[in-house]
């Protein structure tokens, strides 16, 4: 055999086999990209309310379901072991009714701050549906509390936003010579569109006006669902609308939607704010008294909490929403409004990181320094790293 022949072969050979040792130790050597693993589970099945509804009505807490383009995506710069680092904000993404990418948190009741563990995992203009919790304190200068996310999917894949039927049905009663049916409270019932339902012995009527169906075709960019009921809740003679299908959060009553085909028929149960509460138990019926303290402005129900720091809670949301401070005696261990108060009266500087709301942690350090007349200066006086919060606060943008 030709010996040029031999060598071409073995050369070939030579190629292929360094070619298969060259693909296989790539698989073993190369590194895993973590930046976009999934931390959370799917999306679940709750009520939906659009970004400027949920900031509108300043929900104190409960789990809901939204949607909207991520927009800007911040993680926490991590920091060197025995170094002394600026704090940072949790680490969080900004998800917004418009796809328009942002630099800053200057945001409008379209945006909305989530914190996520992971931010990488969004990706930046992507739109997505996502399950949020609303936790009982606020660290951003935002108008609602503070909100993370607990499950999440890509817009496209479209979950129920009500939440599905567990209890029996009621079968309700129709007036004789009446389009008007009457239902108690508690209990299920369905209309259609013009139909209306009564409360039993009370003066409460609910009417559907309509239903909205117009789905967000798919690949498109929509800045909500396009899915509601509208309805109207009559209570003695005063009328509540729920254009969006949601009502105004001094509504009276609850109404939830149980079940709806968005163009025909809806299923309804209405009840007190009270029995929803009742009806709970641990701390989720805590929240719900802390929550219609806040949503009615008043106090007995912070009295009805069983667990102190909630109730703790509870008062001081009042005091600062009502302006009134007098509330504040009513809180063994403040942290929030009423800890701002007490520190600023009593001068005590070295105090003010003990505040867990962000906004009136760093009023505290700059009304205090501000008093002093030494300003930023008045941060020398405190040990290390207190002075380092202390100089970022008063340098810092106002609340």
């Amino acid at each position: 055999m030709n010996k040029k022949y031999i060598i071409t072969i073995v050369i070939i050979l030579a190629i292929f086999v360094i070619g298969i040792f060259y693909f296989f130790y790539n698989q073993q050597v190369q590194p895993t990209n973590s930046t976009n693993t999934t931390t959370y589970p799917q999306a679940s099945s709750l009520n939906f309310y659009p970004i400027h509804e949920i900031k509108s009505n300043k929900f104190d807490s409960g789990t809901f379901n939204t949607e909207g383009y991520v927009v800007k995506s911040y993680t926490c710069p991590s920091c060197p072991a025995g170094a002394q680092c600026k704090p940072c904000m949790r680490d969080n993404v900004v998800i917004s009714e418009n796809n328009k990418l942002l630099e800053t948190y200057s945001l409008t009741d379209k945006e909305m701050i989530l914190f996520a563990d992971n931010p990488k995992q969004f990706e930046l203009g992507e739109k997505y549906t996502f399950s949020i919790k609303i936790l009982d304190y606020k660290s951003t200068s935002e108008s609602i509390n503070d909100v993370e996310i607990i499950g999440y999917n890509l817009f496209s894949k479209n979950i129920p936003t009500t939440l599905p039927s567990t209890t029996p049905t009621q079968k309700p009663t129709t007036n004789s010579g009446s389009s008007t049916m009457t239902v108690s409270l508690g209990q299920e019932f369905t209309l259609k569109k013009g139909e209306t339902a009564q409360v039993k012995g009370l003066n409460v009527f609910l009417k559907i006006k309509d239903f909205i169906y117009s789905p967000c075709p798919k690949g498109s960019q929509c800045i909500w669902s396009g899915l509601a009921v509208v309805y109207e809740l009559t209570v003695d003679g005063k009328v509540y609308n729920a254009s969006m299908g949601n009502l105004p959060p001094e509504t009276p009553y609850n109404v939830l939607v149980k079940d709806t085909d968005y163009k025909t028929y809806a299923t309804f149960v209405i009840n007190t704010p009270q029995i929803s509460c009742t009806s709970q138990s641990g701390i989720s019926q805590d929240e719900c008294w802390r929550g219609l303290a806040k949503r009615f402005g008043d106090q007995s129900y912070c009295s009805k909490i069983g667990d102190l720091s909630t109730k703790d809670a509870c008062f001081e949301d009042l005091a600062e929403q009502l302006k009134n401070n007098n509330l504040c005696q009513n809180v063994s261990s403040p942290k929030q409004y009423c800890q701002y108060l007490k520190l600023v009266s009593q001068n005590a500087l070295a105090q003010c990181d003990s505040i867990i709301i962000f906004h009136w942690r760093v009023s505290c350090f700059k009304e205090i320094a501000n008093k002093s007349g030494q300003g930023i200066n008045a941060c020398d006086t405190l040990e290390s790293s207190k002075a380092t919060i202390c100089r970022e606060s008063i340098s810092g943008l106002d609340y």
